[in-house]
């Protein structure tokens, strides 16, 4: 028998703007041999998004979700069991969201999620959101899921360059997430490895710093001088917070070297890439601690002393990022992550609006054109009005409420404006802040 020399390296990092680490990652890899032969290995990679401590939460408990799905699933079809894995945490953190007594600024959190399994010769992957996973195969670099998100869809419907969309005001607004409804569609995806290829799971503050031409020299240059897969990452995580550091940047790479007959034992590693241990994880959701012991597969090891983290580097100079209200909130650190960093994903508000700007279709019309449509809009988004004000007055006071006022404030500008598909998907937006709860 033969079996595949296969690598993995991952880093985590809260950004140069946040203080709160909103990201969040797991692998696991099987030490039975029979086991990682029929289940293979996953990484997952979540980017949080949400108000207060929204955002940490839906993400940790993602990815735990995930992981010990997947490893308790008797599915014998991998992609089905991924998919029906990202399905259940979904209704995990939906189900978190819901519960009585719940902080009102957790209602609505959210998450992306770009999980992988790598089984054989071949690689299962499940996205929701905008993170991303790219394959690198004969000095070439393609991105293997699609984004969902507004810019992206602007593209597929030819109102906007592909160019154009890293730089587009509304780059980091998303259609699509785990987590907000009680149901989500998962885009699952199936294709064939081979040997050599290096598979690249990200969030969205490194592909958003990051081109994917600097991703594939940094990785080309790290996999020819033998480098340890976690430093790669931690160098591609360096050069996004050279470029600003926005947002938290998370990274997971897998490299798949040549055959190795099975009695040839590997080559060391310098360092096993570490494992989010199941035990571990949910302590952390149940305290919201800012700690994370880290764990091999075989060998789970007790929680280290707790260390002051190390202080942040100084932000470059740049814009002041607008004030968030929820700033300062702990954050569990993932292997490799500095504290902080307060919403993935582009942020609560914006992601909120944008989940439903992305449903409507008037919004790609009027996004930046700011044209005036049919009359017919005009009444429609007056009976839109009437519903967002109706579903904001039995409201209660609240983050929630305040986030719907400031949609409908902007909806009614553009109303005046004869912008009447804008405010349109304005206060559609407002009116679905509550349409978890009304459901």
């Amino acid at each position: 028998m033969s079996g595949r020399d296969v690598n993995i390296g991952q880093h985590t990092h809260v950004g140069m703007s946040r203080t709160v680490n909103e990201d969040f990652l797991g692998v696991w890899e099987p030490s039975d041999a029979t086991q990682l032969a029929s289940r293979g290995r996953l990484l997952v990679v979540c980017d949080g998004m949400g108000g207060h401590n929204g955002g940490a939460t839906a993400s940790r408990l993602a990815v735990k979700t995930i992981l010990e799905s997947y490893q308790a699933s008797s599915e014998p079809d991998p992609l089905k069991a991924l998919g029906e894995s990202v399905l259940q945490a979904n209704a995990a953190v939906f189900a978190e969201a819901q519960k009585p007594g719940t902080h009102e600024q957790l209602k609505g959190m959210g998450t992306t999620v770009t999980a992988m399994v790598h089984l054989g010769e071949t690689v299962h992957l499940a996205q929701v959101g905008d993170s991303r996973a790219y394959r690198i195969r004969d000095a070439e670099i393609k991105q293997i899921t699609k984004d969902h998100s507004l810019v992206q869809q602007l593209v597929d419907e030819g109102l906007l360059a592909a160019e154009e969309m890293e730089t587009h005001p509304d780059k980091n607004v998303i259609l699509r997430s785990l987590g907000v409804k009680p149901e989500v569609e998962v885009d699952l995806i199936q294709e064939q490895s081979q040997p050599g290829d290096t598979y690249v799971l990200c969030s969205d503050g490194l592909s958003g710093l990051v081109s994917s031409d600097e991703l594939l020299g940094i990785v080309s240059e790290g996999l020819g001088k033998g480098s340890d897969l976690n430093q790669v990452c931690e160098r591609l995580v360096e050069r996004a917070n050279s470029y600003g550091g926005h947002d938290n940047i998370t990274v997971q790479l897998l490299h798949l070297g040549p055959l190795v007959a099975a009695s040839t034992p590997p080559p060391p590693a310098p360092s096993p890439s570490p494992v989010l241990s199941a035990e571990v994880v949910e302590s952390a959701v149940d305290r919201g601690a800012p700690t994370a012991p880290l764990a091999t597969a075989d060998n789970p090891v007790p929680p280290p002393a707790a260390v002051a983290p190390p202080a942040s580097p100084a932000p470059p100079a740049s814009p002041t990022p607008l004030a968030d209200p929820f700033a300062g909130q702990s954050a569990f650190a993932t292997p490799g992550a500095s504290e902080g960093g307060n919403g993935g994903g582009g942020g609560g508000a914006a992601w909120v609006q944008g989940f439903v700007l992305g449903v409507l279709l008037g919004v790609l019309a009027a996004v930046g054109v700011g044209v005036a449509l049919k009359p017919d809009n005009a009444a429609k988004a007056t009976a839109a009005l009437a519903a967002a004000e109706e579903s904001v007055n039995r409201a209660e006071d609240g983050p929630l409420r305040q986030r719907a006022r400031a949609l409908i404030s902007a909806g009614r500008k553009a109303q005046g404006d004869r912008q009447f598909n804008r405010a349109l998907a304005l206060f559609e937006a407002a009116r679905a802040l509550y349409e978890v709860e009304d459901e």
